[in-house]
């Protein structure tokens, strides 16, 4: 099957599941991340649903488009844990099909608030919670930390390790166990018991983070969207301070700040008034010129690597009561 056929094939996967609650398929291009995007924001800083409803189609796009951009986030695990994603499908499929949104039912509610809680926390905060409601997480931590001194444990396949780990997690939280509360039932539950196994036993995956800056990442983020008066995600932080940099939506900004927000010890680097390794700009300034044609003419991506960066430092200047003067 040719590449053409094969995206027609997906394509048609996804279209049959538009309408579904739970799309086993969903498809997307550009322009439907985009609409996403869009929604989620919109989601986020416009409570009523006429209004939001009317933002979403005044944005553009098409009534198939905003259904897919709607179904993506449907079937999205982390979508349906948070509250400004769900949102946002509902008012895309209501854009789409001339409905009233579905509002939020008060158990969707309970599930939003633990989620927002749980993830204002640190890692080690975290799992301490969940184990207070499910406390064989402790026994489990306490085998994992053994195994580490019982022999051979070293000579095994880190891949085999890991699994082992997730197997035992998984009938404890997370969409596999069979009993608890919707938020230990929840992915987010098993993602943030999963770091923190895995961290114990040294086998985070290289792209993971390590747990303090895990933390530090979250306390950044939480300092960044107080400042911007929005909730503590990347694309709406980013969106914030596309829009101060260059006065307009840059898809490229989530990428800037994320890679930002990782650095080691960055939180205090710009709290100093300064800012992050020459590295960290020349990769970003190289990752921006491959997509130059998404910037303003009148930034080049040195310029606007440096704007976001300012950006962020003045804002956490300000957070910590301290002015961008240096």
């Amino acid at each position: 099957m040719g590449g053409v056929a094969v995206f027609g094939f997906i394509r048609a996967l996804s279209d049959r599941d538009l309408d579904s609650e739970h799309p086993e398929f969903y498809f997307s291009t550009r322009q439907i991340d985009e609409l996403r995007d869009l929604a989620v924001q919109v989601a986020a800083e416009i409570p009523g649903d006429a209004e939001a409803v009317a933002a979403i189609r005044a944005a553009g796009g098409k009534p198939k488009q905003w259904k897919r951009a709607a179904a993506w986030l449907r079937g999205d695990d982390y979508a349906r844990e948070h509250r400004y994603y769900l949102r946002a499908a509902r008012l895309l499929k209501a854009a789409a099909d001339g409905s009233a949104p579905v509002a939020a039912s008060s158990d969707e509610e309970a599930l939003f608030r633990a989620v927002d809680d749980l993830e204002a926390l640190s890692v080690e905060d975290a799992f301490a919670a969940l184990a207070a409601e499910v406390p064989a997480l402790r026994a489990l931590e306490h085998r994992v930390v053994t195994s580490l001194s019982e022999p051979g444990w070293e000579d095994r396949d880190e891949d085999d390790r890991r699994a082992e780990i997730l197997d035992d997690l998984a009938p404890l939280v997370g969409p596999r166990a069979p009993e608890g509360s919707p938020l230990i039932r929840s992915h987010t539950a098993f993602d943030h018991a999963r770091l923190y196994l895995l961290g114990k036993a040294g086998l985070l995956d290289d792209e993971e983070p390590e747990l303090a800056e895990l933390a530090e990442h979250a306390e950044l983020l939480e300092a960044l969207a107080r400042g911007y008066g929005v909730a503590p995600d990347v694309r709406l932080v980013a969106t914030a301070i596309s829009k101060r940099v260059a006065h307009r939506d840059v898809p490229l900004t989530p990428m800037v700040v994320l890679g930002l927000l990782s650095e080691p010890g960055i939180g205090a680097r710009l709290r100093r008034g300064d800012g992050p390794p020459d590295s960290f700009r020349q990769e970003m300034t190289t990752l921006i010129a491959i997509n130059v044609h998404l910037l303003p003419p009148r930034l080049s991506p040195a310029e606007f690597v440096d704007g976001v960066v300012e950006e962020v430092r003045s804002t956490l200047l300000r957070d910590s009561g301290q002015t961008g003067d240096h």
